[in-house]
């Protein structure tokens, strides 16, 4: 794969949601994207680290093009023991992906675990 500098779009963290699925306790972590610099699909590698830098959990999900997206976020859930500091993440297409970003996890965190959600 061919190295291609900056990610094709920047990332922050939006909202943490505490939430139970299952009797087990998560955090669901939403993170919006915008300045596109590609209007294509693409893959977005997300790691959530902790203070000393370490990664706690990573995820792999799809954006899709400019013109087929529904909406700007992503998300993915960690088990609620587990408290990132900041995230990194890097984008990829076909035969290129980007160097890593950084961003600090600093969106507002909702406790909706009084829910119990079933899957």
């Amino acid at each position: 794969m061919l190295q291609n500098k900056k990610p094709s779009f920047a990332l922050r963290h939006l909202t943490t949601k505490k939430v139970s699925i299952n009797g087990d306790l998560r955090f669901r972590y939403f993170f919006e994207w915008s300045e596109r610099t590609s209007p294509v699909k693409c893959k977005v590698n997300i790691e959530l680290l902790d203070e000393a830098g370490q990664v706690l959990n990573q995820s792999t999900c799809v954006v899709e093009s400019v013109h087929e997206a529904k909406n700007r976020w992503v998300m993915f859930d960690i088990h609620a023991d587990l408290k990132p500091a900041t995230f990194r993440y890097r984008t990829s297409r076909v035969l290129t992906f980007s160097d890593w970003a950084t961003g600090p996890i600093s969106g507002k965190t909702e406790d909706l675990s009084f829910f119990d959600h079933k899957e």
